[in-house]
């Protein structure tokens, strides 16, 4: 053999946009403790952030965000539910989409026609510039 068990301590894994309690399992060779592969793939590929925002982009309030998502067994503990959780997987993830769009490069992009737009937020005024392309696709060209 070249690893045995070594217990079941408490873990989490994400599970229909939530995160819920699991046993997870240990296994431990000559050198330390082995991650499963199962429990790699769960706990490198986390869809929460993914999830959240298309609750978000679909309307759903992020104070009704745990009423839209599928029901888990009575009984089983889950967190990362809250209005604050949710909102701050949204705003992470429109961040990233925002910095890749900010980052493409524009030199080859071949733009005929440029839009501004702006909208009040509060105290503050957002103005975006759009690019159309002769295929008549726009582009985010900054805010």
């Amino acid at each position: 053999r070249e690893a045995r068990r070594a217990g079941s301590p408490p873990g989490e894994l994400v599970l229909g946009g939530r995160k819920v309690a699991v046993k997870r399992h240990r296994v431990r060779d000559s050198d330390g403790e082995v991650m499963l592969d199962r429990s790699q793939y769960f706990s490198e590929n986390n869809p929460l952030q993914k999830r959240a925002l298309e609750q978000m982009v679909v309307g759903v309030s992020s104070r009704k965000c745990q009423r839209s998502l599928e029901e888990v067994p009575v009984g089983m503990s889950t967190r990362s539910t809250s209005k604050s959780a949710v909102s701050r997987r949204f705003v992470a993830a429109t961040q990233s989409q925002l910095g890749q769009y900010l980052k493409a490069p524009l030199a080859d992009l071949k733009i005929h026609t440029v839009m501004l737009d702006g909208i009040h937020l509060g105290e503050h005024l957002v103005v975006i510039a759009v690019g159309i392309d002769p295929e008549d696709r726009k582009h985010v060209l900054d805010f």
